[in-house]
């Protein structure tokens, strides 16, 4: 698994080395419209439940740049200490876990840019391996069901 990046100040996330149950939340960009709406804010609103399942951490990494990132944060106003946000710029590790939102059905025409983009996704890490994975078959939707996540957090912890 790949090394990321914290939005707050670059430190290095080691996605291996993570001890406990953490969440992995990952989304193509900043400012995208799906994830700004629906995503970030609906893991929000669940937070309390996912975190009661037994995540200990709960990391969402785009492909931007952290200043990006933390603009993203300001803008939408969401200062909420337990969730992190990270990249994965210039590293491109993540994808290869992933996928590419050009891998996605109906986006294979997508320029070079926007098809080398993250697609969005949710998984629960124990102990840095993954145990649960929902890659969004369209990222233009949101179609996790929060209680699926809390049910794998919950199923991870044992």
């Amino acid at each position: 698994m790949p090394t990321v990046y914290s939005s707050k100040d670059n430190s290095p996330i080691d996605l291996d080395a993570l001890k406990g149950i953490a969440v992995l939340v990952t989304v193509p960009a900043a400012f995208s419209g799906t994830c700004t709406s629906a995503c970030i804010p609906s893991i929000l609103e669940n937070l309390r439940a996912i975190k009661d399942a037994g995540a200990s951490r709960i990391i969402v990494v785009s492909t931007d740049q952290p200043h990006a990132m933390n603009e993203w944060i300001r803008i939408a106003k969401w200062k909420n200490e337990d969730i992190e946000f990270a990249s994965d710029f210039d590293q491109f590790e993540v994808r290869q876990m992933i996928g590419k939102l050009g891998e996605e059905k109906g986006k294979e025409k997508l320029p070079p840019p926007l098809a080398g983009l993250l697609r969005r996704s949710y998984s629960v890490l124990h102990d840095g391996k993954v145990v649960w994975q929902f890659i969004e078959p369209d990222t233009t939707q949101y179609t996790l069901q929060p209680e699926d996540l809390v049910g794998a957090v919950r199923k991870a912890r044992g």
